[in-house]
């Protein structure tokens, strides 16, 4: 039978990949003002799950809390940006090489071994990442470099959801995401603010509904299963967005560009199989 924690993490990512699309959707809209909207939303539906289930939202460990919050925003952040300007499923592919920082992070802060064929794939990963750059014409190197970005800073709040396990509750760690992103991206909106209107809020209503859950059903995953083995779940978003990007966007890729998609795809799903075997040896 399949591991709990692996099927809410497929399910998050489902929410991910709608996510994206739905980002794509609205390329008119600032990040950080799509960031705004979608905390606005989350931050009312967390409150209200929080004071359902009678926790404080304060939690315990404060200060990994709002790490959690800052470095998972800036991710998110990266992410819009490159979303909005780059093909879809190269945005992907970038920021779901998250699960190869999230191993190599995993080995300094919560102390699990990574084999040494395991670092090979990491470097075949990265390899697969440069290949994607190198011969994509499509992917200026500011986008590349936000997408990678984003895949760095998801890593290391993942690692951080996986370390506040033994501390709090997985709504309070949603609840600190919006927490504090809202100030922040209110400030940042207030000088740039565009009028969303027509279908606009139902894309961005969307992006929040899709945050909340996508969020708390991978919270909850990180809470019950390895983090490195739960985050490699995350790379089947990458089939999720070549086809959207695909069949919605009908956006062209290069024979190397999807060479680059397979080799770190192939890389990360190996690296899930090696990090299995590592874990039911130990």
């Amino acid at each position: 039978m399949m591991n709990n924690g692996i099927v809410l993490m497929a399910l998050a990512t489902l929410c991910f990949s709608l996510l994206s699309v739905c980002v794509k959707f609205v390329p008119h809209i600032p990040a950080h003002e799509l960031i705004l909207f979608r905390g606005l939303i989350t931050l009312a539906l967390s409150y209200a799950h929080i004071k359902k289930i009678k926790i404080s939202p304060w939690g315990n460990n404060k200060k990994l809390l709002i790490a959690r919050g800052f470095w998972g925003n800036t991710a998110l952040m990266c992410f819009f940006v490159a979303v909005q300007k780059i093909p879809l499923a190269t945005a992907a592919t970038l920021q779901y090489s998250a699960p190869i920082f999230t191993a190599i992070f995993g080995i300094f802060y919560l102390k699990e071994k990574v084999k040494p064929i395991q670092w090979l794939l990491i470097f075949i990963a990265l390899i697969g990442v440069i290949l994607i750059n190198g011969i994509d014409q499509h992917v200026p190197p500011l986008y590349f470099t936000l997408a990678v970005c984003a895949g760095i800073f998801s890593g290391l709040a993942y690692v951080i959801v996986r370390k506040l396990k033994s501390t709090d509750h997985p709504a309070v760690i949603v609840f600190y995401n919006p927490f504090i992103a809202v100030p922040i991206m209110a400030v940042w909106t207030y000088f740039d603010f565009i009028l969303p209107t027509g279908k606009d809020w139902i894309f961005i209503i969307l992006i929040g509904l899709l945050t909340q859950l996508g969020q708390l059903l991978m919270t909850q995953a990180l809470q019950k299963e390895n983090a490195a083995r739960a985050t490699s779940v995350m790379f089947i978003g990458t089939i999720n967005a070549f086809l959207f990007s695909v069949f919605l966007f009908k956006e062209q890729y290069t024979l190397f560009s999807i060479l680059g998609i397979l080799t770190v795809s192939l890389a990360v799903i190996s690296n899930i199989y090696f990090t299995s075997n590592s874990r039911t040896k130990a």
